[in-house]
């Protein structure tokens, strides 16, 4: 529609068209302007000032700006990172150390279970020793019993055997000793 508005009334037909409506609009107060048109318009105007002149500035500004709140921001995220990183880390050393300390436990349930065996073993030898003992002492008494019934069995068979001897037994015996001597002293010297 622009170019064939443009066509008839020129390059300048548009915006002569817009300045003349507009000023039938405000005129005619169709279009009422009270005191805040006039800041809205001085605003317009310093933005679009400030937009066209001081907008790369401002730009290059801000972007600045953004950057070093970006670099602040990514700082603290990769600090965060770090600091949640080396918070499993620890966590995962902690957990090697809980399953360290579940095998300690294991070690130490063996060591009281070694304790045990080796209190077990030293009261089984002391037993043992009291057991050897007795017996020993019982062996020894059967020994001295044996001994002391032979002695006295013998002592009493050489009592009876001199007591049936008859004194004519007992020279003939002396003599007999004598021959067996005089015997064996000849073979000695020979």
């Amino acid at each position: 529609m622009v170019p064939l508005f443009q066509e008839k009334t020129g390059v300048t037909g548009p915006y002569v068209f817009l300045v003349s409506i507009s000023s039938f609009l405000i005129s005619k107060e169709y279009y009422v302007m009270e005191h805040e048109y006039y800041s809205g318009l001085s605003i317009i105007i310093v933005l679009y000032y400030v937009a066209t002149r001081l907008g790369s500035q401002i730009g290059n500004m801000i972007d600045k700006e953004v950057d070093k709140y970006e670099l602040v921001v990514n700082s603290n995220r990769e600090g965060q990172k770090k600091v949640l990183e080396d918070t499993i880390a620890l966590e995962n050393k902690l957990q090697e150390s809980m399953a360290g300390q579940l095998m300690l436990q294991d070690a130490k349930k063996e060591n009281v279970h070694l304790q045990l065996e080796a209190v077990f073993r030293e009261r089984l030898l002391a037993v043992y020793k009291d057991v050897k003992r007795r017996l020993d002492f019982q062996i020894s008494k059967v020994l001295i019993e044996k001994k002391f019934y032979h002695r006295n069995l013998i002592q009493w068979v050489v009592t009876q055997v001199i007591a049936s001897y008859t004194a004519e037994q007992e020279i003939k015996t002396i003599d007999n000793c004598l021959d067996h001597l005089a015997n064996l002293s000849a073979n000695l010297k020979t």
